[in-house]
């Protein structure tokens, strides 16, 4: 039966055996050719078929399936896409919905939108990840709160960049504008960072010694670098709030480590601690430091109020005032006075001792002396005068006067009360007898001693 090939083509579906490549074509009669075999028959809806070399017809079945290369696609995977392998027809997993897939190993995206992404590692800007989980090479900017919840935030590396002066380098905190959206009215305390105090605990017994809540250290000089003041801190202005004490103190200058230094007390005061207790405590309301460092150098002052000062002007000197000045009229006399009972209280109160101790000598080896030395007058002209001995009081007591030693005059009537073993002189005596006891409302000159009873010539 002779067939239109329009009729043909309606219901034809074509599968050609690999081991008998045909080609079909059609005649100028519209009979469908294979080969050299015209097919002349066959029914509607049914497909062509062939059979050890001959053409037939037959019921349409689903097929072998879609052959690309050496491989069979026979069914497919929902959301998932084709993809030629060297000649092999394979599919790639999709994720997500849409009607565009990325294939490239870096593509360029146009605004895309990120979902929730979970990996093991992520490496950006190039950078070389290694075992850590996050690598960025470049500037990150996070416009947001940042939280490294139980882990430690660590800054190491080197770090080479264009001259930062006083910008920073390793942490800098760009100053901006911080604003109160809901307070009002007067606020007690504010903070702008904050670092907490954390519990410190061990899972067995443990002591620290000394234990920091933070710890500055000093910068180091390195190559083509000189240091002429190095600060482990330096601040506008300092506050220091909390409890403290001479052995936990809240301010601490000096050799901390032994407990040795200046301190500011839980009480707002300047202490003194050497070896942990505390030896002098001052109000700070009338201590002030016009300078301080760790040792007393030159031109370096404790500031006291009344306007008094302590000053080095040479290593091993201690001065009672400021610098030298070059005016009488800015030199301020000076008095050393050692604590004494206030008004008021208690009364009928003794005083206590003021006890200068020279330095004591090891063994054999004698102490030093006490010296006291003046500045006699000199020539006329600006140089300094220079100070000499007027009183030594050397080791074993014995006492040298560098001039002559003047005792007190009194007349008879005045004399006082005396110690054993005292000196003076009289200048109203009847007659100066030696031993005697002397008798005033004269005019001789009499020496006198205290024998333990009574004044008597000598």
């Amino acid at each position: 039966m002779r067939r239109t090939l329009a009729g043909i083509l309606f219901g034809l579906l074509l599968a050609l055996s690999p081991a008998y490549p045909q080609t079909i074509t059609a005649s100028a009669q519209t009979t469908i050719v294979v080969n050299t075999t015209p097919v002349t028959g066959g029914s509607n809806g049914q497909c062509l078929t062939i059979s050890s070399g001959t053409v037939g017809s037959g019921a349409c079945g689903s097929g072998g399936g879609l052959t690309v290369g050496t491989s069979t696609i026979t069914s497919g995977t929902t959301t998932r896409i084709l993809y030629d392998n060297a000649g092999v027809l394979g599919e790639y997993t999709l994720t997500g919905s849409g009607t565009v897939a990325v294939m490239q190993t870096s593509p360029t995206l146009i605004t895309p939108v990120l979902g929730v992404a979970t990996s093991t590692s992520e490496a950006i800007g190039g950078c070389t990840i290694g075992t850590d989980v996050l690598c960025t090479t470049g500037t990150t900017t996070l416009n947001g709160k940042t939280t490294v919840a139980g882990a430690s935030f660590v800054l190491s590396g080197n770090i080479s960049a264009p001259a930062w002066t006083t910008a920073g380098i390793r942490y800098a905190n760009v100053a901006g504008t911080l604003t109160d959206t809901t307070s009002s009215g007067t606020v007690a305390n504010a903070y702008t960072d904050v670092f907490g105090g954390s519990t410190i605990a061990a899972s067995s017994a443990t002591t620290f010694t000394n234990y920091y809540s933070a710890y500055i250290k000093v910068p180091v000089a390195g190559t083509n670098v000189t240091l002429t003041k190095a600060w482990a801190l330096g601040a506008d202005s300092v506050a220091v709030n909390g409890a403290g004490s001479a052995a936990a103190p809240s301010l601490a200058m000096n050799n901390f480590e032994n407990n040795t230094g200046l301190y500011v007390t839980a009480a707002g005061k300047l202490g003194l601690s050497v070896g942990g207790t505390l030896r002098y405590d001052w109000n700070l309301t009338s201590l002030n430091f016009h300078s301080f460092s760790a040792s007393i150098n030159a031109n370096t002052y404790i500031g006291i109020s009344q306007s008094g000062f302590l000053s080095s002007p040479n290593t091993g000197v201690i001065q009672h005032g400021t610098g030298d000045a070059d005016t009488n009229a800015n030199v301020t006399a000076q008095t050393i006075r050692s604590q004494g009972l206030a008004a008021g209280g208690t009364a009928n109160q003794s005083g206590k001792n003021l006890t200068l101790i020279v330095s004591p000598g090891k063994g054999t080896g004698t102490g030093g002396s006490l010296i006291i030395q003046t500045s006699p007058a000199g020539s006329t002209g600006t140089v300094i005068n220079t100070p000499v001995t007027a009183l030594t009081i050397d080791s074993t007591q014995a006492v040298t006067f560098g001039a002559l030693a003047v005792k007190k005059g009194y007349t008879v009537s005045t004399l006082p009360t005396g110690v054993t073993g005292g000196e003076a002189y009289v200048t109203d005596a009847v007659a100066c007898t030696f031993l005697a006891t002397p008798t005033g409302g004269g005019s001789t000159f009499c020496p006198v001693v205290y024998d333990g009873s009574a004044w008597r010539g000598g």
